[in-house]
This record gives structure tokens, C-alpha cells and sequence, in this order.
């Protein structure tokens, strides 16, 4: 008889564990199989542990071995990363256990009038019920795409709602066999209830800021589109502007008879194509693109950009991660240097090589005054700070992921981002 009514709970805390993996992606190759080989095998774990557990007088442990074998049975099943299996563990926990204590505390037989295999029978009733209430709304309306994104705040949180629920739980199971229901037990249900409420709250809290991070990524990348159009469509006029140049330029040297005035119309054409000089040349396909692109935008602009750079030592770099890091350190050295009205301090210069194992990237431009930081980071001095004051931001961002370290400091009048970054085999 023991031994049914353990697998009966048991049964009750994997049809919990369906239900939430359902809807979770992406799933491991056999997955059917894999679901009810893992039913098997965690069922008969757990019916072995219910048993034991009652027979050794209870104790607090039987939740954490319930909550690891529900865990592995989610890593066994999907490909979601550990904290989100830990944090579905957690309601998959809670779910069946708050559903058991109402029938116990609020449908008691006393009240139904019922017992043996009524009882039983409603008892089954009552809670596939509740679960499958829980299995087509909550289940579903909190994993994002199939998964869930949990940062070390939410799971730790919700790691805390459970240890207080388990708590509140034994204090109910202190009093199971005492007769007689009492507005104190109620109170404790009614708690549990509230930490399952702020538990759903707190997920959906998360989930809305990661849809407000999300909504201004992509304003930001709309606004940067924007630019880089604006940027494209110079950089065209300006060729198109030097071609027509080059053509008037052409035909009126063939009608020139002097040599003085001759020399002077070669002079104006060798001027006009100077503009192919900011083609540059790295070994790295990404980087001479981008840097051709930028010197273009710097020639209109006066300001010189001297590169000298292994581009062949980028190999390692993703051409995204490639493009995010000098694309957003040229555009804040131009921004910088463009309130310059020296001509000779008009310049970036821009190094990259390779020391022993490790990849440095160093740019320097001269500024205007002092650059007021907070931490180790300048402060934007734009007025529109929605989108403007990410670009070091991002750097080091991308330069932390292969493990690199990110450097900025003043010196001499000049501003210097230095990225030290070790150098990974390709």
C-alpha cells in the first residue's frame, strides 16, 4: 500500500515534468525516446526515494533529490543551457506540490464526504485537472521561443522562492495528522500561493526588460544603418564628384600648348586622384574594406589616417567582431578629431601587429580638452545619449569574448584605446 501511494506522488511530479518540457526547444535527436526512457528510469528512482523517505521518518533532502533527477531528466531531453533547466526544475517542483497541499488542506475528505477509491479517484481527478490547467497556460506562456533566458538574479531568486516554499511545506506537514482545519494552515497555503505568484511575476518582469534591451539594440542598429547609408552615399558622391573632375581635367590638357600650363593641369589631375591613396591595403579583407571606407569619409573631411597593420594576425576574429571593433573606435576618433581646427593635428593613426602570443590593436587621435570619464570609460558628450556612448561599450564587449582586455587612457593631448587580445590558432 506504501509502496502505491508513492508511486502515485511520484507519477504526479513527471506528468508535472511533461507537460513543462513540452514546449521547450531545441530538443536532443530522439527525443521521444529519450523522454520515456528518462520517465522510466527517474520514476523508479523516485518511487525507490518516496519509500525510503517514509520509511526513514522524512526529512528535508527528498526535494533536492526530486529537484536533480527533474533537472538531468531536462538536460537529457533538450539542449537548454543548465540555469534554465534549474530555474523549469523550480516550477516543475512547486507545480504539483501546491496543488496536492489544497486538495489536502482545503478538499479534504471530511468536507467531500469520500473516501477509499472515491477518494483516490478524486484525488487523480482533481490534480490531472490542475496540471493540465498549469500545462496549457503557464507552461506555455513562459518559455521565449522555447526557452528561458535566466540571468544569475533570476535563478538565484527563485532558488530562494523554493527553499521558502520547501520551508512553509514542512511546517504544514508538521501538523498533517492533527484534525481540525485552522485559519493558520490556510495562511500557510495562501503563502505558498504568493511565492509562486511573485515567482511568475518576476518572470515576466525579466522577460519584459529583455524586450526593452532588445527594442533599444534595434533602434540603435536602425539609427547606425542609417549612418552607415549616409556615410556610403557621400563616400559615392565623392568619386562620382572626382570622376567628372577627372574628365574636364583630361580634356583640357589635350588642348593645352604650354608646358607651364600644361604642368599646372597635370598638378590639378594628380590632386584629383590623391583620393585613391586612402585605398587601404592590410591583408585582411574585412579590415581593408572598413578602413577604405573610413578614410574615404575622412578624406572630405581633411583628416589623415595612417595605417600600419598585419591585417593577416585578424584571422582568429569573427568579421562581425572585426567590423564592431575598428567601425566603432574610427567613428569616435573622427567625431574626435573633427573639432580640431589645426590641420596638422587632423590625423588617427592606427597600429596593429602581433607581440609574442598576443594581437594589439592600438589607435590614437589627438582631442579637444579632457574627456570626463566614469569607471574607466569616457562619457559621451552628445546630447542624444539614447544612442549615442555604446561604441567603447560594445568593444569591450567584443574583445571579452576572446578573452582580451580593453585599455583606454589620455596622454599628451591624445586620446589612446589600446586591446590587447591572445592570439588563437585558425
Amino acid at each position: 500500500m506504501e509502496r502505491l501511494k508513492a508511486m502515485g506522488l511520484v507519477s504526479f511530479f513527471w506528468c508535472s515534468a511533461i507537460l513543462y518540457l513540452l514546449p521547450l526547444r531545441p530538443r536532443r535527436t530522439g527525443f521521444v525516446k529519450r523522454a520515456a526512457l528518462g520517465l522510466l528510469v527517474g520514476h523508479a528512482i523516485g518511487t525507490w526515494v518516496m519509500v525510503a523517505w517514509r520509511e526513514l521518518g522524512g526529512g528535508t533532502w527528498l526535494f533536492l533529490v526530486f529537484y536533480f533527477l527533474i533537472v538531468v531528466f531536462l538536460l537529457w531531453c533538450t539542449k537548454i543551457d543548465p540555469p534554465a533547466a534549474f530555474y523549469c526544475g523550480v516550477w516543475i517542483l512547486l507545480t504539483p506540490q501546491i496543488l496536492l497541499e489544497i486538495w489536502w488542506f482545503v478538499l479534504r475528505e471530511e468536507t467531500l464526504g469520500l473516501s477509499g477509491i472515491s477518494r483516490a479517484s478524486a484525488v487523480v481527478g482533481f490534480f490531472l485537472s490542475g496540471i493540465l490547467v498549469v500545462g496549457f497556460t503557464i507552461a506555455r506562456w513562459m518559455p521565449e521561443q522555447g526557452g528561458y533566458h535566466v540571468g544569475p538574479r533570476q535563478l538565484s531568486s527563485a532558488l530562494l522562492l523554493l527553499v521558502i516554499f520547501e520551508m512553509l511545506m514542512r511546517i504544514l506537514d508538521a501538523g498533517l495528522d492533527d484534525t481540525g482545519f485552522t485559519f493558520e494552515r490556510l495562511g500557510i497555503i495562501f503563502a505558498q500561493i504568493y511565492c509562486l505568484t511573485i515567482l511568475y511575476m518576476q518572470n515576466e518582469l525579466f522577460k519584459k526588460s529583455a524586450m526593452r534591451e532588445e527594442l533599444r539594440t534595434l533602434n540603435l542598429l536602425y539609427r547606425q544603418q542609417a549612418e552607415q547609408y549616409a556615410i556610403s552615399k557621400e563616400n559615392v558622391d565623392l568619386i562620382n564628384r572626382k570622376c567628372h573632375d577627372l574628365k574636364h581635367q583630361i580634356e583640357a590638357v589635350r588642348h593645352v600648348v604650354g608646358e607651364e600650363e600644361r604642368e599646372e593641369y597635370l598638378k590639378e589631375v594628380e590632386d584629383s586622384i590623391q583620393i585613391y591613396s586612402a585605398i587601404v591595403n592590410t591583408g585582411n579583407e574585412v579590415l581593408d574594406t572598413l578602413l577604405t571606407e573610413k578614410s574615404l569619409r575622412c578624406v572630405k573631411r581633411n583628416i589623415s589616417v595612417n595605417c600600419v597593420a598585419d591585417g593577416k594576425v585578424l584571422s582568429f576574429l569573427d568579421p562581425i567582431d572585426l567590423y564592431t571593433i575598428f567601425g566603432n573606435a574610427i567613428d569616435n576618433a573622427v567625431e574626435s578629431v573633427e573639432q580640431l581646427e589645426q590641420a596638422e593635428k587632423r590625423q588617427i593613426d592606427v597600429m596593429v601587429y602581433k607581440r609574442q602570443k598576443f594581437l594589439i590593436i592600438h589607435i590614437v587621435n589627438p582631442m579637444a580638452g579632457t574627456p570626463r570619464f566614469v569607471g574607466d570609460l569616457p562619457v559621451t558628450t552628445k546630447k542624444d545619449k539614447d544612442y549615442h556612448g555604446y561604441g567603447l561599450k560594445s568593444i569591450r564587449r567584443t574583445v571579452k569574448k576572446y578573452d582580451g582586455f580593453v585599455s583606454v587612457g589620455t596622454e599628451d593631448g591624445c586620446f589612446s584605446l589600446k586591446m590587447l587580445i591572445p592570439v588563437r590558432e585558425t
